[in-house]
């Protein structure tokens, strides 16, 4: 019966094929058959061998059972300086960071996706980062089950090999919320131009968080959408190492909201991220605002986040040598805001960074600067830090 729905499909879609799509695609496109279903239903089809390649990971596909994987790592090793506020010790040390081990591919012909990652850096609990299947019932549309980075950010989303600095900003490290296990779905329309998705994760009370079960009925809700507004680009890969042609202009925007138990009181947590991006022949700009609101249940003040960053790059070289800077700044609220912002007015970071590819994204050295003024609250004093790095940043 499913076949004869298929044949039904193609006969009424058969004059809109064109060469740049086959019927096949089209057929998988308009959800008349999933492309399991489609291979399935090919008779007398030679065996193929399997095929072991090397494309942004070492790949291994499976073609006669719809099975493909992908193993691939990514670290950066680095020295730094750093020049600690007057009464404090200065630190150098040699450290490498981010050491991911990840493994990812398809199954059934691509209806499915997987993909497990772990950072070797972390400890224990903290050890696995992403860990989740994904179903693609079409091209356009995927439903995930599993842990993964949740939507605040989008330099936080940005993978650590496609970064311009080698830190994320100040602003960016206070407000992300790390990866947390739930369910989520999404999609894109108008040709992959505006993609979105929403998330349901376990809450952040305490106990719970990365690699940990929710320990109450509260939950985390995030959603997002993304448009390229001019042109196509790749937000999630900072400056424009492909030297992009045409003007291309993205905009995206992220909402989480959940309700939170710690310290024995009640808070409700909104977050809200948006961002603009430009690439243009060699030339990149971004930049991103936050915003953060911990609300308790009952007596207490909200403790409201502001914060920004914008960074802008040039290739002197085209795709070879690019020189950056950014500049980030964070509210937080008379000091009421947790982590670095804690005690603080505010927080400026300035920063400047020389990076030259030798392999596009999988083999780059970076030469960095960063200065980080944090004012405190109560003395109206500044206390300024200062970093110089050294680092290689790898992903193969």
């Amino acid at each position: 019966m499913r076949k004869l729905i298929a044949l039904a499909g193609l006969t009424l879609i058969l004059p809109l094929a064109t060469q740049a799509k086959t019927l096949e695609d089209i057929l998988v496109e308009k959800g008349i058959v999933t492309r399991n279903e489609l291979a399935l239903a090919k008779e007398d089809t030679a065996e193929e061998p399997v095929k072991i390649y090397w494309n942004e990971g070492s790949r291994v596909e499976f073609p006669d059972d719809g099975f493909t994987a992908r193993v691939y790592t990514k670290f950066r090793t680095r020295y730094e300086f750093i020049d600690n506020p007057k009464g404090v010790e200065n630190e150098d040390n040699f450290e490498n960071t981010d050491l991911t081990l990840g493994i990812d591919g398809t199954a059934l012909y691509n209806e499915f996706y997987y993909k497990f990652e772990a950072d070797f850096e972390r400890d224990g609990d903290d050890l696995v980062k992403s860990a989740y299947v994904q179903w693609q019932p079409c091209d356009n549309m995927y439903a995930r089950l599993g842990q993964w980075r949740t939507e605040i950010s989008r330099q936080y989303n940005t993978g650590t090999s496609q970064r311009q600095f080698l830190d994320h900003s100040v602003a960016s490290k206070i407000i992300e919320k790390g990866y947390l296990a739930g369910f989520g779905a999404g999609g894109d329309v108008l040709d992959g131009k505006v993609k979105f998705g929403a998330s349901v994760r376990n809450g952040t009370s305490d106990f719970e968080g990365s690699n940990r079960p929710g320990v109450d009925n509260d939950v985390a809700g995030y959603a997002y959408a993304r448009v390229d507004v001019l042109g196509e680009m790749n937000p999630f890969e900072e400056g424009d190492l492909a030297n992009t042609d045409d003007l291309a202009i993205n905009v995206g925007s992220a909402y989480g909201y959940s309700d939170m138990n710690s310290l024995d009181k009640t808070y409700a947590n909104q977050s809200v991220s948006a961002d603009a991006n430009l690439k243009w022949k060699g030339f990149s700009l971004a930049g991103e605002y936050f915003f953060d609101r911990l609300d308790p249940e009952g007596e207490g003040e909200n403790a409201d986040f502001n914060g920004m960053y914008v960074q802008a790059g040039y290739f002197v070289l085209p795709q070879q040598l690019e020189l950056a800077s950014r500049f980030s700044y964070a509210d937080c609220d008379d000091g009421k805001v947790l982590g670095q912002c804690a005690g603080n007015d505010n927080i400026k970071q300035a920063s400047v960074v020389a990076n030259y590819y030798f392999w596009g994204q999988h083999l780059k050295a970076q030469v960095g600067y960063d200065i980080v003024r944090e004012k405190d609250y109560e003395t109206r004093d500044n206390e300024n830090t200062n970093k110089w790095m050294v680092g290689i940043s790898t992903w193969w």
